[in-house]
């Protein structure tokens, strides 16, 4: 069935796959304290093989060798003295603009992850704000953004010891920008759903709304529940199987899940890859401080693992919700920005406007710096396209194409059903008694007449018979 309605903004929440900044890795006046948490992981993190052979760990540090060399363990080993190398919305957000106006960063929701560390929602849970729905369906009153990946540093190759590669991990060494779209005021799930957009390129998303309409009970099983427990976030299915899984991990792990829904009453538990690092430092570790290590990674893999398996659906008791949202999404991508244009979106961006970001500014002062050489320079490092992406999402037509459940069979067929059954039945029971007694009345007549017949052809005796006796 499709239908035409006003068609609220989806929400869109984005990521950068690279969850550090360039300007922030290569400033030297940005200094880490060595008390700090993140210092310490990234001392350890190339001599945690080492330090598990050498106490005999050898073989439950590979299984999770992958694990520890991975952003989510950076990201559960660290502390505050993290957020001066991650993305702010302020410095990723270059240009935004919502239907043809500028939309800035009091539009967007920051949420922590753990494998990008942070993420921010246009149009996110909480915010409540106007003019969401969309008039028209073409990219120029959709959502448009210009982001700014701080990914690479112009005469700049060396990375230095923060930067995470792993290669047998499939996401690690990356760039660009993970997308996820998804109704609003609901949770996103950029683990596993979503998709990833290159620096260099303007990338352009069509949308297309298809609504699913599920029965409840006795005829299905579906819910109505308007929010997640103990949240403001819309109800979803993936959701529900969340927040019963990081409880599972809670009360059997004695942790917390970073690639889960975090829950409010979780403040006195530790995230489940949080190693006990003053330890690790030590000349003869503990091994029973990193037995504990180890047995809550595992505890927490093993639960993680059955979070789509049939059983834990339903021990969870998680329904799907009777009316549910998609996105169907066309993908596009175009050469951007082309090299005649490249130094004057450069000094557009970041040359003397008041609303320049100074992080920003510095990541490219050596190129502006010589205004004669500029141009040559932006083109030959390809810088720009290294840092920078374009973001079109917009409504491809404002129909809602809906897949709705029905009843099979309701209670006025069974009831149509059965008197229609039981008049045939009635009706065929008469007519069968009254052709039987018509049988039976013909045979009887038939059988009555052949005896009358009889009687009437039986031959006397013959005369010559009583002569021949007389004589």
């Amino acid at each position: 069935m499709i239908s035409h309605g006003d068609l609220e903004m989806p929400s869109v929440t984005i990521c950068s796959l690279f969850p550090f900044t360039a300007t922030s890795l290569f400033n030297a006046s940005l200094k880490i304290s060595k008390e700090s948490r993140f210092h310490k992981y990234v001392s350890l993190r190339n001599q945690l093989g080492y330090i598990a052979k050498k106490v005999d760990r050898e073989d439950v540090y590979l299984d999770f060798r992958n694990r520890l060399n991975s952003y989510a363990s950076v990201f559960e080993n660290s502390d505050e003295e993290m957020e001066k190398y991650t993305h702010d919305l302020d410095s990723l957000l270059a240009r935004c603009s919502w239907r043809e106006k500028p939309c800035d960063t009091s539009f967007f929701i920051t949420s922590v992850n753990g494998n990008y560390q942070k993420c921010f929602t246009f149009n996110g849970h909480g915010l409540n704000l106007s003019n969401m729905i969309v008039e028209e369906a073409n990219p120029i009153n959709g959502l448009s953004m210009v982001i700014f990946l701080d990914a690479f540093k112009f005469n700049q190759q060396v990375l230095p010891n923060e930067m995470v590669y792993n290669p047998e991990n499939p996401n690690s060494g990356t760039t660009g920008l993970h997308v996820t779209i998804h109704p609003p005021q609901s949770l996103p799930f950029p683990i596993v759903e979503g998709f990833d957009v290159p620096p260099g390129y303007s990338t352009t998303i069509g949308l297309t709304t298809h609504a699913r309409k599920r029965l409840a009970e006795p005829y299905g099983s579906c819910t109505n529940r308007e929010f997640l427990d103990g949240t403001n976030l819309g109800y979803s299915h993936l959701g529900c199987l969340e927040q019963c899984q990081q409880k599972e991990i809670m009360h059997q792990c004695g942790c917390v899940s970073a690639f889960l829904l975090m829950p409010n009453d979780a403040k006195d538990l530790q995230l489940c890859g949080r190693l006990n690092l003053d330890n690790l430092m030590l000349q003869d570790p503990n091994v029973t401080i990193i037995d504990k290590d180890f047995a809550k990674l595992k505890c927490e893999k093993h639960l993680l693992k059955m979070k789509l398996h049939p059983e834990t659906n339903k021990r969870c008791k998680c329904k799907h919700p009777c009316y549910e949202i998609r996105y169907e999404q066309t993908i596009s991508n175009a050469y951007w920005p082309f090299e005649y244009i490249q130094q004057q979106f450069l000094e557009n961006m970041f040359g003397s406007s008041d609303t320049k970001s100074k992080r920003s500014h510095v990541l490219f002062d050596e190129i502006l710096g010589n205004v004669s050489d500029a141009r040559e320079a932006v083109i030959e490092s390809g810088v720009i396209r290294k840092n920078f992406l374009r973001l079109n999402i917009y409504f491809k037509d404002l129909t809602i194409e809906t897949t709705e459940q029905t009843k099979e069979y309701t209670g006025d067929a069974l009831m149509s059903d059965i008197g229609g059954t039981l008049g045939f039945y009635i009706g065929m029971s008469i007519i069968t008694m009254c052709e039987a007694l018509n049988l039976t009345w013909k045979l009887i007549l038939a059988l009555w007449r052949k005896c009358r017949s009889s009687e009437k052809t039986v031959e006397p005796p013959s005369r010559a018979r009583d002569t021949d006796v007389k004589e």
